[in-house]
Order: C-alpha cells, then sequence, then structure tokens
C-alpha cells in the first residue's frame, strides 16, 4: 500500500470514528417530555390476604409489577436459593405485565463463566422463570438486584451474560447505583444487560442521631439522572415510597433500624427517629421529568407496593396523588 493510499485509508477510518462518536453523543444528549410510564415493586416478602388483595387491586394502575420472587444469600461462599411464595393464580388474573425479581445478596467473588457458583445463579434465574411460565404467567422480563461492590461489575457482567444466554429471549435487567454510573466497567454491563433501573434511594448508617436523614435527596437524584442520560442505554429511575424507624442509644450513637415486620427487641430506653419518603420533593422530581428529561429514561418503578396493614409505607391514595402530580401527606 503507498502512502497515498496509507492516507485515505486512515483519513477514512478517522472520519467513520468521529462520525460513530457523534452519534453516541447524539443520542445520549437526546431529550423528551411527557407523562411517565409507572410501574411498581412486589418486594413483600410474605404473600398474606392484604398482599394478595394489594396486587389484585392495584395492579391495574400500573404499567408494569415487578414482584420478588427470590432471593440468593450465601452460607460458607456457597449460594442459598429463598423462594417467596407468590399467588400465581393472582398473576395470572391481571392484564399487566409482570416481571419477576431475583435478589443476589453481598458476593465478592471470585468470578467465572463455568463455576459452581455461577452455574447456580444461572439454573436459578431459569428455574423461577420456567416456574411462572408453567403457571401461565406472561413473563415481560427478569430483573436482577445483585448487592454489587463497584470494583466487582466486570464479575458481575459474566453472570448477566450467562444469565441471558440461558433465559433468552426474555430480557435481563438489572438494578443500578448513581455511584457506578461514571465507571467503564459499569458502560460494560449496561451495555450487556441493554438497559436498566438507577436506584436513587438508600439510607446511609448515621454516625448520630443529630444527622439529617432523607431516602432520596432529589438534586443528587437529578445529578443521576442526567449522568444515567449521557451513557444513552434506556434505563428506569426507582423512586422510594417507604420508610423506616430508626433506633438510637441515649448517648445518640446508632443501633439499628427496623421496617415492615416486628420492631426488634431494643433496650427501653432507646431514642427513636423515623425517616419516611417525601411526597412533595417527589411530586415536584416528576414535574420536572415530565416536562424534560433524558431520552433514555423509560419511566418510574416505584418501591413498593401499598399494602393496608404496612405503616412504614406510603398509602395508595398517596401514592395515586404524587403520580397524578398532586400533594398528599404520607400514609405512615
Amino acid at each position: 500500500m503507498n502512502r497515498r493510499v496509507r492516507l485515505i485509508t486512515f483519513g477514512l477510518v478517522m472520519a467513520l470514528a468521529a462520525l460513530a462518536l457523534a452519534l453516541t453523543m447524539f443520542r445520549a444528549g437526546k431529550r423528551t417530555s411527557g407523562p411517565l410510564r409507572h410501574e411498581i415493586y412486589v418486594w413483600q416478602r410474605a404473600w398474606n390476604r392484604p398482599v394478595r388483595a394489594a396486587v389484585a387491586q392495584l395492579a391495574t394502575n400500573f404499567a408494569r409489577i415487578v414482584p420478588l420472587r427470590a432471593e440468593i444469600t450465601w452460607k460458607d461462599k456457597q449460594p442459598q436459593l429463598v423462594r417467596v411464595a407468590m399467588d400465581y393464580t393472582i398473576l395470572t388474573s391481571i392484564p399487566e405485565p409482570v416481571g419477576l425479581a431475583l435478589r443476589i445478596g453481598p458476593y465478592a467473588g471470585p468470578f467465572a463463566t463455568n463455576d459452581a457458583v455461577t452455574s447456580f445463579l444461572v439454573e436459578s434465574a431459569a428455574g423461577i422463570v420456567a416456574e411462572a411460565r408453567s403457571n401461565e404467567v406472561a413473563l415481560s422480563e427478569l430483573q436482577i438486584d445483585f448487592d454489587c461492590a463497584e470494583s466487582k461489575l466486570d464479575g458481575y457482567r459474566i453472570w448477566v451474560e450467562a444469565i441471558q444466554h440461558r433465559v433468552a429471549p426474555l430480557p435481563v435487567t438489572i438494578t443500578a447505583l448513581p455511584s457506578w454510573l461514571d465507571s467503564r466497567a459499569f458502560k460494560r454491563l449496561a451495555g450487556v444487560a441493554s438497559n436498566y433501573v438507577l436506584q436513587v434511594h438508600s439510607l446511609d448508617r448515621p454516625h448520630s442521631i443529630d444527622e439529617p436523614f432523607a431516602l432520596c435527596n432529589p438534586p443528587a437524584a437529578r445529578r443521576a439522572v442526567e449522568s444515567a442520560g449521557r451513557i444513552g442505554i434506556p434505563f428506569r429511575v426507582a423512586l422510594p415510597t417507604y420508610g423506616y424507624t430508626l433506633a438510637f442509644q441515649p448517648d445518640g450513637k446508632f443501633i439499628s433500624l427496623s421496617a415492615e415486620g416486628p420492631r426488634p427487641n431494643w433496650p427501653t430506653n432507646v431514642i427513636l427517629r423515623e425517616v419516611s419518603s417525601n411526597p412533595e420533593e417527589t411530586t415536584t422530581l416528576l414535574h420536572d421529568w415530565t416536562a424534560s428529561r433524558p431520552a433514555a429514561m423509560s419511566g418510574i418503578i416505584w418501591f413498593r407496593l401499598p399494602v393496608s396493614q404496612d405503616r412504614f409505607n406510603w398509602d395508595w391514595r398517596t401514592l395515586r396523588s404524587v403520580m397524578v402530580g398532586t400533594n398528599a401527606s404520607p400514609g405512615l
């Protein structure tokens, strides 16, 4: 190849690379507006009568429901599958699409394509998908909710690829944290998953009773959504509806927190504080995203379904008011 041909070839390659970069930046920078799609998690681990009633009565208000189907915990570094006994009869009676969530507890590795741990996860995922289908549930996705350290995201990608291959063509969605968004490893992971749920809610362990508490910081949520939009891969935003009771020693040191279920056996002199999702701040977030949001943001998924006996969660009146854009007091 003579020098002129090499120069032309090099110039063509550079032009194509510049065009590809421009197209990526254009897609990532696109914005949209209009009503948001609303979905809901059913994260309750016991499908008692109030939970079954809530699913049956409220599911039609959402574009999709995503029940927690199972959780993988670890004992001596070996995976254990804990199933949630869902009511398939109710799920088959509602017209809305159904996803299933598989939660995976913290795991530090190693990660390998064909080891025993990966095989266990893959077969567990395939098993819950097959069981749902055998009960005539038309699944729309499988969600993986893994407590992954940012340094292990490339290892997580091995799991996601293996699970995808096993349950194809069912879409596999992952949950993601805002702290992952600037990581190159996350971009590789999200590219494999093809879509994800951005969780903008959490509660850091407080150091003292005097600290301010918030389950969702609106400015931080806005920044996370804009960062996710620049990546350009479709995502939903998970917003909180729940609350906690926090317990502190008399000297102000944090003991633990409590949500649904029996209250822990705290000392009699414990000091309690409650923190809950703020409907007014959440309504403002929805207003802003309805007016303008990254085109990659496809909607909202709420955590979690209102149930009549769940005092640590918004009631349905509050959630509905926020979804339609009006303020209401929390139903805690």
